[in-house]
């Protein structure tokens, strides 16, 4: 590690070898021929396929958010990320709040909305809630 794919992803961490052992254990791979003779005799096959993936849990490396202050006070927070019920209207919300010691009822949440947002990437609550949180408001607020 770190180890660069042919698509350019870099992958910075990970046992990869090892999780393949622990996995083969766990199957009792070893036990398959003995397993296979058995199933045979049963009248069956047996037989054995090994798929591998590897999933990003933090998403892209960033998303579009942006920060809007009224003159009545109000403030709007407009991101890309789509909320289809994972929360982020209020988690976005409560880190904002806190970050800006502001009260989350002032806080408007706008999102996917093309004629606001500029860009955005989805809607993936895992990942988005790891970048637009303190991570990607605090260095352009503090």
């Amino acid at each position: 590690m770190p180890y660069t794919t042919a698509l350019q992803q870099t992958y910075d961490s990970g046992d990869f070898p090892e999780n393949l052992r622990q996995c083969l254990a766990l199957a009792d791979f070893d036990g398959v021929v003995a397993r296979r003779g058995e199933a045979r005799q049963r009248g069956k096959l047996l037989g054995v396929g090994i798929a591998t993936a590897v999933a990003a849990t933090g998403g892209r490396d960033y998303e579009h958010a942006e920060i809007r202050f009224d003159a009545s006070g109000g403030v709007m927070l407009i991101t890309g990320a789509m909320d289809h019920g994972q929360g982020h209207g209020t988690t976005f919300k409560q880190v904002l709040s806190d970050t800006l010691g502001i009260d989350a009822g002032m806080i408007r949440y706008r999102y996917g909305d093309s004629d606001l947002v500029t860009m955005g990437s989805a809607h993936s609550a895992r990942a988005r809630r790891s970048w637009p949180g303190r991570r990607s408001l605090s260095p352009r607020i503090n």
